[in-house]
């Protein structure tokens, strides 16, 4: 006989019978047969059990002797996990380039102790105007995710996207909705440019201004008009009396550095643009001709850096990302 000790007998004076398939009767042993030379069992766990891992344990009796006891282990994984989506609410608007998903999951593999641990990832399925795209989502321990949908490279339209949202576990759902029941959202993309605004933070509008000392400094108007008329010498006489007028200006020390790469002062050019990027991080003309600079010294991967940093910081492209851009590729080409 095969004896049958399963998850829910206490001990092995109450265990069950496998069934003997061999077709042998019993008690006779040939050469090419015996009895429970093949067997089965078979048990229906129908409200016995919720899901989680079960052990069974097998052992044969001659009649005289017990065999070593043999176990296996099943899964019991009858329900796919269930997805929540806490914000953002369907039917809502978004415009400022991303959207930001996040919820739980809940699964109940494993509960009481471990509800939770077989869920695998949350897949998002978007689609939209020509655009279909499924992204998984890594979970945490708990069951909760969050992720962010980047749409700034989406055509600069207003429409809308759908988002089918659902969870899988070891054993369901991996890759497609199938049984799993999901959360459907409806969103209103909007990624139209907005128009530009300016603001004057100075003068304030009726300050009475001295004509030695205009806030719009006279001085740095001249500079970069001599700039532009690539006089450089007169650009520095200028552009050195507003340092003095106002030395907190990026945009003074961009152009200083700017007149002297000009006149092949490559040293003080560089002293003039580190300055204007310690005031100014994100001044967008000193990335760009300090990378020009690094160009024209045989630097291309220092210019690459400040490519990089032109690209976070034009969220919508510019043109100082762009001729920078163009100047690395010329660089490449005939070098």
């Amino acid at each position: 006989e095969v004896q049958v000790r399963n998850p829910f007998t206490g001990s092995w004076e109450s265990a069950e019978y496998a069934i003997d398939t061999s077709g042998v009767d019993e008690g006779k042993v040939t050469r090419f047969n015996r009895p429970f030379s093949s067997w089965y069992y078979s048990i229906d766990m129908t409200g016995l059990a919720g899901e989680g891992d079960y052990t069974f344990e097998f052992r044969a009796f001659d009649g005289i002797d017990y065999s070593t006891v043999v176990s296996r282990t099943v899964k019991l994984n009858t329900q796919p996990p269930t997805v929540f989506v806490s914000s953002p609410s369907s039917f809502s608007s978004h415009d400022e380039g991303s959207v930001v998903f996040d919820g739980y999951a809940q699964d109940p593999y494993g509960c009481p102790d471990a509800c939770n641990s077989d869920i695998g990832l949350v897949y998002m399925d978007i689609s939209g105007p020509n655009y279909q795209v499924t992204s998984p989502v890594q979970t945490n321990e708990d069951g909760t995710w969050d992720w962010e949908w980047d749409f700034s490279t989406r055509p600069r339209e207003l429409t809308t996207y759908t988002f089918t949202i659902w969870a899988s576990d070891s054993d369901f759902c991996i890759g497609e909705v199938d049984e799993c029941q999901p959360v459907t959202l409806t969103l209103t993309i909007d990624n139209r440019n907005s128009q530009p605004t300016i603001s004057v933070n100075r003068p304030v509008s009726g300050t009475r201004v001295s004509s030695s000392a205009d806030t719009l400094d006279v001085n740095y108007l001249n500079g970069k008009e001599q700039v532009a008329n690539q006089n450089y010498q007169a650009a520095i006489r200028y552009l050195l009396k507003a340092v003095e007028t106002d030395p907190e200006n990026a945009d003074v020390y961009n152009l200083l550095g700017y007149s002297h790469r000009n006149l092949e002062m490559n040293d003080k050019a560089f002293v003039y643009y580190e300055k204007a990027l310690s005031l100014d991080p994100r001044h967008k003309g000193a990335h760009e001709y300090i990378g020009e600079l690094y160009l024209k010294l045989k630097q291309p991967e220092k210019a690459k850096e400040h490519l990089a940093k032109l690209d976070s910081i034009c969220f919508f492209g510019c043109e100082e990302f762009d001729e920078l851009k163009e100047a690395i590729q010329a660089y490449e080409k005939n070098n």
